[in-house]
């Protein structure tokens, strides 16, 4: 499974660091399957899509209440 886990982590990486350089809207599957170093079939197998490594690169929405001063 470890190895499920790092291949897992070069492609959220490689996804963060792609959306940061060029924006979200301009990174394709292939990009990222080439940053990570894995066909997109790996990148498939993995379950990740675009949408989902948008997710998992973006840092969490505060949900903490905030009342008017």
């Amino acid at each position: 499974m470890p190895r499920y886990a790092d291949t897992r982590g070069r492609i959220i990486q490689a996804a963060s660091k792609l959306f940061y350089a060029e924006g979200i809207g301009r990174v394709s599957v292939d990009a990222v399957a080439e940053k990570a170093g894995i066909t997109k079939r790996t990148l498939y197998y993995h379950s990740i899509t675009i949408s989902r490594a948008r997710m998992n690169s973006s840092p969490p929405i505060s949900t903490r209440a905030t009342s008017p001063t």
